[in-house]
């Protein structure tokens, strides 16, 4: 896996995480993203996909009680995926 996707759409991010088994899931208000499991009601993190590239920190919330549901693979493939997501413009993303 690449450390970094350059200019990720949303589509992009499904299709990359989709190959570890994980979904993407919008929150009832349509506000933010869980990334996790078809089979698991627990996500594993969520972000803002609205967050502007130059505001973006690195501030993704992890679950951390339910990090034990998925493989060290999982976390690290859905951290840097969806790192690479929140460092592409916005404008660029395709929400």
């Amino acid at each position: 896996m690449k450390e970094y996707y350059k200019n990720m759409t949303f589509d992009d991010l499904g299709k990359a995480l989709s190959k570890f088994r994980l979904v993407l899931c919008w929150d009832v208000n349509k506000d933010m993203i869980s990334v996790g499991k078809r089979e698991f009601s627990n996500p594993l993190l969520w972000f803002d996909p609205r967050t502007e590239e130059k505001d973006y920190t690195g501030s993704v919330t992890v679950k951390s009680i339910n990090v034990g549901l998925y493989s060290s693979e999982e976390v690290y493939v859905a951290l840097n995926l969806v790192n690479s997501f929140l460092l592409t413009d916005l404008a660029q993303r395709n929400i």
